[in-house]
């Protein structure tokens, strides 16, 4: 019924025909009533049983209809609960839900075990996971599924009640159709007396077929709109009971689309009645607020007159409306039901968005209670796997049957296929034994390189700020000086990099910073050129101060010569070790006044000296570095070491050598 009234092409037909009807019957009528006095006669008594059967039949059928859409309105709706409980019928609604819920169970029982073997395998595991959480959230909700629906149509009809209010007769009986009966002004039409529409008149055909046309639309319309609340009530009462459905397809995707049909068919079912009787509310206020109802005119007196002008004036005043008032009660059902459906899509769609976000935090609470039990089965399965491993390895080591039948390739693989899977077997938890393992080495990396920095800056400052004590001793200075080489030395490139510019650019950190340290802190991008250029000139002054006054504390000389120094007790500090404990190549390019200092060749060697002969030194430098040479050596400045100054002797071995370096530095 409902698909013929949402049929337009039916519908409109039924409209166009009955609109048809009543624009020809008061014309038609009269023009047959001129036929003469006997045929006007002689029809009366065909008239007056034709009445009696429009009246009495489809009279009574708009009642019924009538009762039937008011019985139904507040028995069926607003009288649901009522009806649910005081007749047994929700204790009958519970028991056969209990049964469905029961079945339900069963199946989740068969997917946990199903998913507990995937897990184990460890096949298609994060897959699993996700089933393992709507099983449970499913199971959870199963049970509170008959509380969901009912809590739905509970407030569907409490929102129906609200609406209905309007058509209350005060005695807790709601008469919707009563009032459309009495404002259509129906009533005149049950209490009419043909005798007033006599033959003579010539308007008894009229008045009768127009009667049936009203009768016949009142009757449908109630008719539909009572049927569909019925149907609504039983439907209802078969969804409640199958409302573990609702859930189904958060067990088994592929039958979602089963869960979401129930969704969109229940909720537009319980929505219905509120959405219809809402739109009967409003059809009654439009319709109430017609003049031509305040009038003494009624659908009755529109076939009244004996005058074709008087009987076309009250049709045209009444009878359009009458159309309009069937259109709205036939839009009631139509709309009533769109309304519903599309209130029960958008209540699904909204239903998604809330289950995803209530699976994603079950998810979460799930994961958080479950994970120390599949945390120790993946350790145990882990374990157990790694050692069955192991004793493959070694029986595959003996000779014998055993060992021969163990390196089979087809035993290998399957022996070996399964322990790598329990070795592997993550069990739900996202990681391994070996995984946990390398996690915690590296952590524990990370942590020592992070405590290894910190100690090294400690170190750094702490190096720093003896050095700048006046207090202490040489001693203490000098260890201060080697222990500061060191530490730098120790210095990886960051740390190296976020000692800033200032610390980097003292003669104390600068003496220790290889070419190599120089040219990456200026890959950084966060030092100048002219601050590298200065880092490096720095370097250089430090390298000379030590050459001449030993340490880099040293501040000059007074008027006499005699050597000037920062800190009290820095004369007898002696860095010079500390300088030459770089490579060769950055030895080789230090200043070459650092060379012409006899004091230095305690610690050059024939290997530094000619690395900086390979960078170039003047006829004069390597005048003056022979000189210092041969008076550390205790000889001569023209005489080339020989056997005598020992036969282990460096600068002995140098000198006789092949080297073309030092031919040239001894010619």
């Amino acid at each position: 019924m409902t698909n013929f009234i949402a049929n337009k092409k039916y519908t409109g037909l039924l409209i166009g025909i009955g609109a048809f009807l009543l624009l020809i019957l008061p014309t038609l009528a009269f023009a047959v009533g001129d036929g003469g006095a006997d045929e006007k006669l002689g029809s009366s008594w065909f008239q007056d049983l034709l009445w009696g059967v429009v009246n009495g039949v489809f009279g009574f059928l708009v009642w019924m209809a009538g009762k039937l859409l008011d019985t139904a309105i507040t028995t069926f709706v607003i009288g649901f609960g009522d009806l649910f409980i005081n007749t047994g019928l929700g204790f009958a609604v519970d028991n056969l839900w209990q049964t469905v819920r029961d079945i339900f169970n069963l199946t989740f029982i068969f997917g946990l075990v199903y998913i507990g073997f995937k897990m184990i395998l460890n096949v298609g595991d994060s897959s699993a996971k996700k089933m393992l959480v709507h099983i449970i959230l499913a199971a959870l909700l199963v049970n509170f599924s008959l509380f969901i629906t009912k809590f739905i149509v509970d407030f569907s009809n409490i929102a129906a009640m609200q609406v209905a209010g309007a058509f209350s007769n005060g005695a807790g009986e709601y008469e919707a159709a009563g009032k459309f009966v009495e404002r259509l002004g129906l009533t005149s039409i049950f209490d009419g007396d043909l005798t007033a529409f006599s033959s003579s008149n010539g308007n008894g055909y009229t008045y009768i077929f127009g009667t049936l046309f009203l009768f016949m639309v009142t009757a449908f319309a109630f008719f539909a709109g009572a049927i569909l609340l019925i149907i609504r009530f039983v439907v209802l009462n078969l969804y409640m009971i199958l409302s573990p459905i609702m859930f189904l397809g958060w067990v088994f995707p592929n039958l979602q689309r089963y869960s979401t049909e129930y969704w969109q068919n229940f909720l537009a079912r319980a929505f219905y009645a509120p959405a219809y009787i809402l739109m009967l509310y409003f059809a009654y206020v439009v319709f109430n607020e017609f003049s031509v109802l305040a009038k003494s005119n009624s659908f009755a007196t529109a076939f009244a007159s004996n005058n074709v002008a008087t009987a076309t004036e009250a049709f045209a005043t009444t009878v359009p409306y009458f159309l309009i008032m069937i259109a709205f009660l036939m839009a009631a059902i139509v709309v009533g039901q769109k309304i519903g459906m599309t209130g029960g899509n958008a209540m699904v769609t909204f239903g998604k968005h809330l289950s995803g976000r209530a699976r994603r935090a079950a998810g979460s609470v799930t994961f958080g209670i479950t994970y120390p039990a599949r945390a120790g089965a993946r350790m145990a399965a882990n374990a157990y796997g790694a050692n069955r491993e192991r004793r493959l390895n070694e029986l595959q080591t003996r000779s014998g049957l055993a060992g021969t039948i163990s390196r089979w390739n087809w035993v290998d693989r399957a022996a070996r296929g399964g322990a790598e899977k329990l070795k592997n077997a993550e069990l739900g938890t996202g990681t391994t034994n070996l995984k946990e393992k390398e996690y915690r080495q590296s952590t524990q990396a990370r942590a020592n390189q992070t405590e290894g920095e910190l100690e090294r800056k400690r170190q750094f400052e702490t190096y720093n700020k003896t050095l700048d004590d006046k207090t202490k001793l040489a001693t203490d200075l000098s260890d201060a000086f080697d222990e500061l080489g060191k530490t730098i030395r120790k210095m990886t490139g960051i740390e190296k990099e976020k000692l800033g510019f200032e610390k980097l650019n003292n003669q104390k950190v600068a003496m220790h910073l290889s070419d190599d340290d120089i040219s990456n802190l200026e890959k950084t991008g966060k030092f100048s050129s002219q601050q590298i250029q200065d880092i490096k000139n720095t370097r250089n002054e430090a390298y000379t101060n030590i050459a001449t006054h030993g340490n880099v504390l040293g501040a000059g000389k007074n008027s006499t010569g005699a050597l000037l120094y920062s800190h009290p007790n820095a004369s007898t500090v002696d860095q010079k070790s500390s300088m030459f404990s770089k490579n060769v190549k950055d030895i080789g390019k230090m200043p070459v006044d650092v060379f012409k200092q006899q004091s230095m060749f305690d610690h050059i060697t024939p290997a530094m000296l000619e690395e900086r002969i390979k960078n170039g030194i003047s006829t004069t430098d390597r005048t003056e570095i022979r000189n210092a040479l041969s008076a550390n050596l205790g000889i001569a400045s023209t005489t080339v070491p020989t056997v005598a100054l020992g036969p282990n002797n460096p600068w002995v071995k140098w000198a006789n050598g092949n080297s073309t370096y030092a031919a040239q530095f001894f010619a």
